[in-house]
């Protein structure tokens, strides 16, 4: 999964939310909800006033755990 991840987004250490969502395939909702529901759900960083952020290693950690069977 690193590798993905690092290979669309090879310069960049914060990820918005619209490249989180074509990361995982999902629509923006569905991340919002996993957000609410998932205490493992990587934090958000304000971009700015509109735009949300994750860390990308955290993103990395996160997806590697539901790959190994982790949570959700």
């Amino acid at each position: 999964m690193k590798n993905l991840v690092e290979e669309l987004y090879p310069k960049q250490g914060i990820l918005y939310m619209n490249e989180i969502c074509n990361l995982l395939g999902r629509h923006y909702s569905t991340i919002r909800r996993w957000r609410k529901e998932d205490p493992d759900f990587p934090p958000t960083i304000w971009m700015d006033e509109r735009s949300l952020g994750f860390r990308k290693d955290l993103v990395i950690k996160y997806l590697e755990k539901k790959e190994k069977g982790g949570r959700k």
